[in-house]
């Protein structure tokens, strides 16, 4: 479905209208794209060739759609006890700019998942990877259907420090902004004093 380091937007279409394999991973049905060992070769954007052999499935979660308009990308991984989801931010080799997200099931570590996610795509095209339970992520996922407002996005356990740090940061600005307003007040009022001093001074 996507390239090494293609830029591309076709959809699930790439069988012929043959049925799509299916199988059934760590909770989720996922409908499977590439098999392991399926060898995918082309142009990528910057005009080298390539040429991928999937290392795990690649598929997607039928009806969970994400930012590119299309169904949730999975790559289902080999590690059934895995606990953790990563999920890629990932970006188009192209500009750089943000594209979609990927999530990454059945891996051991953020390293093991990296690396399964480097082998079939290029280097540019990794924004960053954060995780979260599994069971967090079926919920979200849960939730989303019971919701689907807008695309669904998984939030990771580094998005929500993220979101809280954000939040803290504008506590203070208020904070700030209002010792600041303070200080311009007494300031006001020390200079009205001082001029009264003067005035009766005089």
């Amino acid at each position: 479905r996507h390239g090494h380091d293609q830029d591309e937007d076709d959809g699930h279409d790439e069988k012929g209208g043959q049925p799509v394999p299916i199988i059934e991973t760590h909770g989720f049905t996922v409908h499977i794209d590439r098999h392991a060992g399926t060898v995918y070769e082309g142009v990528g954007a910057d005009g080298r060739p390539f040429r991928v052999v999937q290392q795990v499935p690649y598929g997607f979660l039928p009806g969970v759609i994400g930012d590119d308009g299309e169904d949730y990308d999975v790559y289902a991984g080999p590690r059934q006890d895995a606990e953790r989801v990563y999920v890629v931010t990932q970006c188009r080799a192209s500009t750089g700019h943000y594209d979609e997200q990927k999530a990454m099931l059945g891996f051991e570590s953020a390293e093991a998942a990296a690396t399964c996610y480097g082998a079939h795509t290029a280097p540019a095209m990794l924004g960053r990877m954060g995780s979260l339970p599994l069971d967090a992520f079926r919920a979200q996922v849960q939730a989303w259907r019971a919701n689907p407002t807008g695309p669904f996005r998984a939030e990771t356990d580094e998005d929500a420090a993220e979101l809280v740090a954000l939040d803290e940061i504008d506590a203070f600005a208020e904070e700030r902004a209002a010792y600041a307003a303070r200080i311009s007040a007494l300031e006001a009022e020390l200079k009205v004093m001082r001029e009264t001093s003067y005035a009766a001074s005089a």
